[in-house]
């Protein structure tokens, strides 16, 4: 088994604990990344933005192992509040556009990070 971790820290900064941004184990690409950038955390209080750049950040990660937003296969989405489904969801869309669409979860959560409104794990297969 082949597994080495990926990082983009000129974007996304550095981890905020002891992880890895990326990891890839053979075929398969795993992150948990929130809607920050190395300048901005998070980079707004918009939770579309924040899910804007959560999917720039994991396309960026993806990327350095091969891949891109159409390898995605699972998304677990968590909310601080369920009233910014939608406002997720719209950001999605326009970011996962090829079909099928990667299967999804999304729960609600009571805390997370400051200013944090909204974090995905995201299993990605890099062929």
């Amino acid at each position: 088994m082949e597994k080495y971790a990926i990082t983009n820290e000129a974007l996304l900064g550095p981890a905020h604990g002891p992880y890895s941004q990326g990891l890839v184990c053979d075929h398969l690409f795993f992150t948990g990344v929130i809607g920050s950038t190395a300048e901005k955390d998070p980079v707004s209080d918009s939770v579309y933005d924040q899910t804007i750049q959560i999917f720039k950040n994991t396309q960026a990660l993806l990327a350095e192992a091969g891949g891109s937003l159409s390898d995605i296969v699972n998304v677990t989405v968590y909310l601080l509040q369920m009233s910014d489904f939608d406002e997720m969801n719209r950001a999605y869309k326009e970011m996962l556009t090829e079909r099928p669409l990667p299967a999804r979860a999304t729960v609600a959560v009571k805390e997370m990070l400051p200013g944090v409104k909204v974090e995905m794990v995201i299993t990605a297969y890099i062929p």
